[in-house]
């Protein structure tokens, strides 16, 4: 008797992820949604930018080569990410960058599935690139609007990391996923009063992101304590920090490992997250707020309707026009002239995470997703 083949909804799906423009172990790409894919019986493949290429925590990575420059990877880093994603024959395909979005027809053609995460909005940040030129902006963000548009027509679901964000795909096909830290009731982490004197700030380091205004405001830390920095800057930038008078209460970390990154955190006293307000960062849930949250530390956050909502409920830290380093300033220091009100801001924050901002609930919502590809 002949056998029979199986079908793709007797077998867990072979789901390939392309995240070229990330690092390879990007915590939103890897850690979250490849990782939980494989825990769940899923055969999954990452495509990124590795020397090689290795299997790690139950998923198959595959190694591209990584661009010299923005325009190669936008290019030849899309036609080598294809080519990898089309020797997989995968079931179901994910994308993770705007560059891969003409890819979708392309694997769509095989009888695969297409999922595209959007982690930005697109029209809107374009805008405030600062490496466009303020005159070709605009005509940037039209066509940003019809990647959008392309996308949300082309692929079988989208994934929106904000609800700003999902508003600008079909309603029936995009599911809200934020960006909520992976965090248990047994993490440990170091009693507040046994921290080290530090403020801390863990990202990329820029114009936008408020990194002048931090290292202003560093100038009126109290003398025994610092503010730790870890991320990577631009050689331009770097030279003009370290020439302000701030930088001297700086600990400057450069790029760090996620674990290394952690462990800062768990050992600080206050996490900073001061982007200035672009059109972008408005409606944004950066991770790092989330990740303080979840280490039992006050957050000391720019005063967007979104983060302010968030943080005024939660009562874990407070919020200041990031344009403003003497405001930004004076809220550190409050907060290290009250020490017992920095913790309990701390304490209210990790449980804020425990009992609902956290991936645990989000997961089940991916999930879902995929179990609707099948």
């Amino acid at each position: 008797m002949p056998q029979t083949r199986t079908s793709r909804k007797q077998r867990m799906a072979h789901v390939v992820h392309i995240s070229t423009v990330h690092s390879w172990n990007d915590i939103r790409v890897f850690y979250k949604q490849c990782c939980t894919l494989a825990e769940n019986g899923y055969h999954v493949t990452l495509i990124g930018t590795i020397d090689a290429g290795r299997t790690q925590h139950g998923v198959d990575i595959v190694p591209v080569r990584r661009s010299r420059n923005r325009l190669s990877r936008m290019v030849m880093g899309t036609l080598r990410a294809l080519d990898a994603a089309w020797r997989q024959r995968a079931d179901v395909y994910h994308l993770h960058a705007p560059e891969h979005i003409p890819l979708i027809p392309l694997l769509r053609v095989r009888g695969a599935r297409v999922v595209f995460d959007a982690k930005e909005d697109l029209p809107d940040q374009v805008l405030d690139k600062e490496y466009l030129h303020p005159a070709a902006r605009k005509s940037v963000s039209l066509f940003a609007k019809f990647l959008v548009w392309f996308s949300g027509r082309t692929c079988n679901h989208v994934l929106a990391a904000t609800p700003k964000i999902a508003r600008r795909f079909p309603e029936n096909r995009t599911t809200i996923l934020q960006n909520f830290p992976i965090v248990t009731e047994s993490d440990t982490a170091v009693p507040y009063q046994e921290r080290s004197l530090s403020v801390v700030y863990v990202g990329g380091m820029s114009e936008l992101r408020g990194t002048r205004e931090l290292v202003t405001a560093a100038e009126h830390l109290p003398d025994e304590w610092s503010l730790t920095v870890a991320g990577t800057a631009s050689p331009e930038l770097l030279d003009e920090l370290r020439k302000m008078p701030g930088w001297q209460r700086v600990e400057f970390r450069g790029q760090v490992s996620s674990e290394q990154a952690r462990m800062l955190v768990a050992r600080a006293r206050i996490g900073v997250v001061n982007f200035l307000s672009t059109r972008a960062h408005v409606d944004a849930m950066p991770n790092k707020m989330f990740e303080y949250m979840a280490a039992g530390i006050p957050v000391v956050a720019s005063n967007f309707p979104l983060w302010h909502n968030i943080i005024e409920r939660t009562g874990s830290g407070v919020c200041v026009d990031p344009a403003d380093p003497a405001a930004l300033a004076k809220a550190i220091t409050t907060l290290i002239d009250a020490p017992s009100t920095a913790e309990s801001m701390g304490k209210n924050g990790r449980r804020a995470v425990l009992e609902e901002l956290n991936w645990n609930r989000e997961k089940d919502r991916m999930l879902t997703v995929y179990r609707s590809l099948r």
